[in-house]
């Protein structure tokens, strides 16, 4: 599918839609944190609870950054300026956007990224 062209505007539709979904993952997200943070460590070992406290930090610390993600998209939704590649400037496909709301580049940007990294 091909990206679209420089300042062609994504539709409201896509928008509404997309803002609809970084607004659920964000809910989503928030409560598996809390739940994480209450879970029931008391009746472990040891080790047990420093590999439970291990592992619950490190999910919380890829929801705070899914969060994050999530949040800076639903400020460029505010600001009007979601949906565009920050390398390029061109419009993301709308598809691409409804499935990966809060995405921040293009295919043809992310597909050249992933050349330079190989390259490495």
């Amino acid at each position: 599918m091909k990206e679209n062209e420089i300042g062609k505007e994504i539709s409201k539709e896509t928008i509404e839609k997309c803002k609809k979904k970084l607004l659920n993952k964000k809910e989503m997200i928030n409560a598996n944190i809390q739940s994480m943070k209450h879970e029931d460590t008391t009746n472990t070992g040891l080790i047990d609870y420093e590999a439970n406290f291990v592992n619950i930090l490190a999910l919380v610390n890829h929801g705070n950054s899914n969060l994050l993600r999530i949040d800076n998209a639903l400020i460029r939704i505010e600001k009007g300026n979601y949906g565009h590649c920050f390398d390029c400037g061109n419009s993301i496909d709308e598809g691409l956007l409804e499935n990966i709301p809060e995405i921040t580049i293009c295919r043809s940007c992310a597909s050249d990224r992933q050349k330079k990294e190989k390259r490495k």
